[in-house]
């Protein structure tokens, strides 16, 4: 555990709560219970195993605030088009699939003519928020109640499963908010003070302080490939999930500390419902200064629920749908909430992915952290909910190293604490495949990653003191903030936003648009080539992302590789490289190589392939590339100001699977005086050429061509040649016959 975890909903684990649950795959959710006239509803609690108090007669006039959800009309069918990339409008939302009118008036008549005081509806019909004393829902809904403690607070949760006439029972998923001692918790974590970087506040970005945690937000831009580009997240906004609202001066501060060109009236702060907000604990500060800094240009709209109750938070939910109408540029959205997701009830689970699978067809990308408590959560093998939910971005954590004098990533591996394992409840969906993606039906976690660990986190300015925060928390706000980018990339190219992130980024896992995170483990479960449960595809190169997802390339101070397009196979042992032509550069440097020249698994910057030299042309004809499928590094220098930027620009092809080119025999087939003196070549690099002159096909144990050789011999000799190369099949045999003449004595 590092330093104070923020977790003001109070540090639950699974022993704790003492609690059992049966959850079913793939979100089905178990079958009600009739009994007369009415239908239980056994998936809208989480039973308690025991530990529970009987109630006094005070405590049944106690008034709680519950919520009824119901169910969205063909709602595979929404999920399948969200899926395939569209964006499905408000206006058709409502006509084709959220709950008709008609049978929404009929939960909140029903509500009404119980007594409870309906205290917010939706004009998506989604859900109804509804309050009332503890006696009439116990006597309305037949429920048990008891009084419940957890981590020393005390509430009067539901011991047994509500029930609702057998009419009502259809048209709802359940009811929620029954149990209110089960709460979210933020995943952040502050460290205490030991940064030399503190010591010289507030001059943090001295050269001999820079790259050194605290890290500021110009630096972990740099990291990502998210530097000098000319998107800032204009024309965006980011939605903000979290139970209150930083302080200005905070934010002003934190701005000014960055170089960061921000503004508090593009800071929106939304209370979704009644109450008095809880102080500043730093996650609120966390999420909104780290977002606004990353996307200096976007707007921040904060929707505070008070606390983490699940009702308060479906508030929120509920408020950013209906937004979406009235704030069309709201396109990304940062919830760092969690908890355990056996803890969570089926009916919770399913309203709640509803609310993301609405918010996906809207148009809106949801990041959520994974967690921080590696491959356990609650002290068993489990993942956290909100961010097992299929339409969400799962944010993982690394413990990211740069190097002090260029800003780039000397050393990124797994942070331990990242979140990640396998789904008990939702499938797998279709986009979750590729290189890693291990097999089976349930969906896994995360999806993608970035800094977290609190030990080289981020500063953080709160209550006027610079601190230092870490977790997924700092993650899932940092990948928001990036979204705001790509999808202001997207608009300039006429695209709509991303959306649903995930059909669109899993394709992309062999290509440079990520960066592999290949070393550590956060428990269970270690770092692998391409997908794995600690960091998902991995940290991204945010410039080569946004051009990936259809984005218009992005004038850049340095140049970036157009053709052939990143990542692609190559077709040809002769190829075009071809760059944009940076807006401060003067010059360029091309390398290329098969990484045969480096040491260890890092391969990029390798040239025994083909090396330019400085030069101010914007492409370059490379010829005798390989055409047996190999990987091929190739890396673009540019010189800006009289300097070679860092981090260069890598990428990474495959080359063009023809394999090992048959040898050249010369000269040709023929009759020839005295001699004829043979020589072979072969056009792919690094290959044998062996032979044979007795008309069978040679292998590599045959004689290897060295240098030209004489046929003498009088008569018919036929060379037969095949060129080889390690680890893959030889080339077609190739042969030449020569007949050697001798004038006749006389």
């Amino acid at each position: 555990m590092y330093g104070i975890m923020s977790n003001r909903g109070r540090g639950y684990t699974t022993a704790s709560l003492l609690l059992v649950v049966s959850l079913s795959i793939a979100g089905a959710l178990p079958g009600p219970r009739m009994v007369t006239g009415r239908t239980v509803l056994t998936h809208s609690i989480t039973p308690v195993l025991s530990g529970a108090a009987a109630l006094g007669a005070a405590d049944l006039r106690h008034r709680m605030e519950f919520m009824v959800a119901l169910k969205i009309r063909n709602y595979a069918e929404m999920r399948a088009r969200v899926a395939n990339g569209e964006i499905i409008g408000p206006q058709e939302m409502l006509q084709r699939y959220y709950p008709l009118e008609a049978d929404y008036n009929t939960v909140v008549g029903w509500l009404g003519a119980a007594g409870f005081t309906i205290t917010k509806t939706d004009p998506n019909h989604l859900s109804v928020f509804v309050s009332g004393t503890v006696g009439q829902v116990q006597q309305t809904l037949q429920v048990n109640f008891g009084r419940v403690t957890v981590a020393n607070k005390t509430d009067i949760s539901a011991l047994t499963a509500p029930s609702v006439p057998a009419l009502i029972e259809p048209l709802i998923i359940g009811i929620n908010g029954l149990q209110p001692h089960i709460q979210a918790h933020t995943n952040s974590h502050r460290v205490p003070a030991q940064s030399t970087r503190f010591a010289s506040w507030p001059n943090l970005s001295s050269p001999q302080l820079a790259n050194h945690p605290p890290y500021l937000v110009s630096e972990i831009l740099k990291a990502y490939n998210a530097n000098g580009l000319t998107v800032t997240g204009l024309g965006q906004k980011i939605g903000i999930v979290i139970d209150g609202f930083p302080n200005d001066n905070d934010l002003t501060s934190f701005w000014a500390t960055n170089g960061v060109r921000q503004d508090l009236s593009h800071v929106e702060k939304v209370q979704v419902g009644s109450g008095t907000l809880p102080p500043v604990s730093g996650e609120e500060t966390l999420d909104v200064e780290w977002s606004s800094g990353i996307a200096e240009s976007a707007k921040v709209r904060i929707y505070a629920t008070k606390d983490f109750s699940f009702v308060n938070i479906d508030r929120a939910y509920q408020a950013i749908l209906n937004d979406v109408p009235s704030q069309p540029d709201l396109h990304q959205i940062s919830i760092s909430l969690a908890l355990e997701e056996s803890l969570v009830s089926p009916s919770q689970l399913q309203t709640d992915s509803q609310y993301f699978a609405s918010m996906a067809a809207e148009g809106l990308t949801v990041f959520v952290s994974s967690g921080d408590s590696g491959s356990e959560q609650g002290g068993m093998p489990q993942v956290n909910y909100y961010a097992s939910d299929p339409s969400v971005i799962a944010v993982g954590g690394t413990r990211l190293t740069l190097n002090s004098t260029s800003g780039i990533a000397s050393s990124e591996t797994v942070w331990h604490g990242s979140g990640g394992g396998i789904s008990a409840f939702f499938a797998r969906p279709f986009w979750q495949t590729g290189v890693g993606v291990r097999s089976g039906s349930n969906r896994l976690v995360p999806d993608v990653a970035s800094a977290a660990d609190p030990d080289t986190g981020a500063l953080v300015i709160l209550n006027g003191q610079q601190t230092q925060f870490g977790g997924t928390s700092w993650s899932a706000p940092v990948w928001a903030g990036f979204c705001a980018l790509i999808n202001q990339a997207l608009a300039n190219a006429g695209l709509p936003p991303a959306g649903l992130l995930g059909p669109k980024i899993y394709p992309l896992l062999p290509t440079t648009a990520f960066r592999d995170i290949t070393l550590g483990n956060n428990g269970a479960f270690s770092a692998t080539v391409g997908y794995d449960l600690c960091t998902g595809i991995g940290v991204p190169n945010i410039a080569i992302l946004a051009q990936a997802l259809g984005g218009q390339p992005l004038a850049t101070a340095y140049g970036q590789i157009l053709e052939p397009p990143p990542g692609s196979p190559l077709t040809s042992s002769t190829v075009t490289f071809a760059w944009s032509p940076g807006t401060d550069a003067t010059a360029y440097w091309l390398i290329i190589g098969d990484g045969r020249d480096i040491q260890g698994e890092d391969k990029a910057g390798s040239s025994n392939i083909f090396s330019s030299g400085e030069t101010d042309a914007h492409s370059y004809v490379v010829s005798n590339l390989p055409t047996d499928g190999r990987n091929i590094y190739v890396r673009l220098w540019s010189k800006i100001g009289g300097v070679w930027f860092e981090p260069p620009q890598d990428y990474l092809y495959t080359a063009a699977a023809i394999g090992v080119l048959p040898p050249v025999i010369s000269p040709p087939s023929g009759k020839y005086k005295k001699k004829a003196v043979v020589s072979m070549t072969c056009a792919t690099p690094n290959a044998t050429i062996h032979y044979t002159l007795n008309r069978t096909d040679p292998t590599e144990n045959s004689t290897q061509y060295q240098s030209p050789f004489a046929i003498t011999k009088k008569g018919t000799t036929t060379v037969r040649a095949t060129a080889f190369e390690a680890g893959v099949p030889g080339s077609p045999p190739v042969a030449a016959t020569y007949t050697i003449k001798r004038k006749r004595r006389r």
